[in-house]
């Protein structure tokens, strides 16, 4: 299956081919846990690390489109189906591109600290 990965460390955003597999995307993700934010007008869907602001290891951040907090770690855009199930991206490369701002290091380190630091506390489901 094609999707995209967004790549904030290296600053890239590139087709990928995984398996339509739970291992493949946390793979990709580099995450143990995963969410989906934004679901684009075409059904792509946005995947990113549940648990971004989380880890100990600074893994790169960036914004997508008008959303004001930003995503740290690898992002993933995904086809779904009519029938809620993955499929190919529909979005071409561009198309992620232009809605996507990858956050200098020194910036995105600095971003994950202060929100670390604003009392945030994660509750299990």
């Amino acid at each position: 299956m094609q999707v995209i990965k967004i790549d904030p460390l290296n600053k890239t955003v590139s087709y990928v081919d995984i398996d339509d597999t739970l291992e493949s995307i946390y793979e990709q993700l580099e995450c143990d846990i995963f969410t989906c934010p934004i679901t684009l007008d075409n059904k792509d869907c946005l995947y990113v690390d549940d648990e971004g602001l989380l880890v100990p290891e600074y893994k790169g951040a960036f914004y997508f489109g008008d959303y004001p907090q930003p995503y740290f770690g690898n992002g993933l855009i995904i086809g779904t189906s009519i029938e809620g199930d993955n499929q190919d991206v529909l979005s071409s490369i561009k198309n992620i591109e232009n809605k996507v701002k990858f956050l200098p290091e020194h910036t995105g380190e600095y971003l994950l600290e202060q929100m670390k630091n604003t009392g945030f506390t994660f509750i299990p489901m």
